[in-house]
């Protein structure tokens, strides 16, 4: 009984020796009391645009590519769109989803940018995708004749879009409710939107 009081005795003076002297226990206590701080060594990704660089290029990328096939592919059907009356708007509201995407995985990626900086543009993209949702609301009481799905399709994918993006930016700005999470889900959601507005004015508008 005595021996084995011995040889726990041992095995926690040297385990205490460790994280006195070795460079892998002090790291080990500096990383606990760093979460005991509230993240006082702790990086959270919600809040550090590096930990999002791999996201922000994938999905600039792939924004980019879609924006460019997207302005082709309208430029080619352009007598065909401008027959209805409705589809000019999608055309533009296809561009400016895929624009969005590009521009903020873009500004995700620039080097140094404090979180309000960040935040300011967040706030700027967002600005430009509200604008594009406030000009729908003429064009949602003028198409009370349409099906409702249809200018659901035509008004909501904008709303949501700009209310992602404006609670990004708050988010980003006060470091807080969820971070660059808000900003990626905008994005995504742009994209998909992009590509179902695509959808229906190469496709839909020849059957």
């Amino acid at each position: 009984m005595l021996l084995r009081r011995e040889v726990r005795a041992c095995i926690v003076l040297r385990a205490l020796w460790w994280f006195a002297y070795s460079e892998d226990g002090a790291l080990a206590v500096l990383l606990v009391l760093g979460r005991q701080q509230q993240g006082g060594f702790r990086v959270v990704a919600a809040y550090d645009p590096g930990q999002w660089h791999d996201f922000a290029a994938s999905f600039a990328a792939a924004a980019a590519a879609l924006l460019g096939l997207a302005f082709v592919a309208i430029s080619f059907n352009l007598d065909t769109i401008l027959k209805f009356k409705a589809l000019p708007g999608r055309a533009v509201q296809t561009l400016v989803f895929f624009a969005y995407s590009l521009a903020a995985g873009l500004l995700i990626q620039l080097p140094g940018l404090s979180s309000v900086a960040l935040g300011i543009g967040e706030a700027i993209l967002a600005a430009g995708v509200a604008g594009l949702a406030a000009r729908g609301v003429p064009r949602w009481r003028q198409e009370r004749d349409d099906p409702l799905s249809w200018r659901l399709t035509h008004f909501g994918p904008a709303v949501v879009i700009a209310l992602l993006a404006v609670a990004g930016a708050v988010a980003t700005l006060t470091t807080s409710l969820g971070g660059l999470y808000w900003l990626a889900a905008a994005m995504t959601v742009a994209v998909a939107s992009g590509i179902i507005n695509s959808w229906v004015l190469l496709v839909e508008i020849k059957r």
